[in-house]
């Protein structure tokens, strides 16, 4: 196996670990293909020993070359063998990254409802919740919320979004600190 092919390989199956099993396998049919392969080149020879065939006869030479056609398929199989193992050996689970998360993560900040997060009083209307943003200093109620899509939108400062934008702007975070804050991670 080239190194290009073999590097091409490793690397859909760091992409898709799902492939493992598959990569197993036909590790398993390769070594059962050498094994079968191995018993038929030992009958082959043993049928050529019994019958005692001369030296270079046309008989002879059939069988020698039987078990070097068969020996032949040995080396290519143990060979792939080869390959296969070496991939198995290169796969490493991916490692838990205290820095990474993941689209579940996401997708779960982004669930933590919007009227948690706001520590001032919310008044109810039909299909949204207004208050005074907490991005600006207001009197009057200009923040507000819409629990079907759990987003916002301030009509004094513009500033709208989601759950995660909103700890982002209120606390100052970055992304991934307000996905991991939202989750209860950091």
């Amino acid at each position: 196996m080239t190194s290009s092919l073999y590097n091409h390989k490793l690397h859909a199956l760091r992409v898709f670990p799902e492939a493992k099993p598959l990569v197993l396998e036909n590790v398993r049919k390769l070594k059962q293909q050498i094994f079968e392969t191995n018993q038929y080149i030992q009958q082959i020879l043993r049928l050529a020993y019994y019958r005692n065939y001369p030296e270079y006869s046309e008989m002879d030479i059939r069988f020698r070359l039987a078990c070097c056609r068969e020996g032949e398929k040995v080396k290519i199989y143990q060979k792939r063998l080869k390959a296969n193992q070496l991939l198995l050996k290169n796969i490493k689970p991916p490692k838990p990254s205290k820095d990474k998360i993941t689209d579940n993560d996401i997708y779960q900040a982004k669930q933590v409802p919007l009227e948690t997060l706001i520590p001032d009083t919310i008044r109810a209307g039909s299909k949204r919740l207004k208050c005074c943003c907490p991005l600006h200093e207001e009197k009057t109620p200009s923040f507000v919320i819409y629990e079907e899509k759990n987003t916002y939108y301030c009509f004094g400062c513009q500033a709208h979004g989601d759950s995660i934008e909103f700890v982002m702007k209120t606390e100052n975070l970055n992304f991934i600190e307000a996905v991991k804050k939202l989750n209860g991670r950091w």
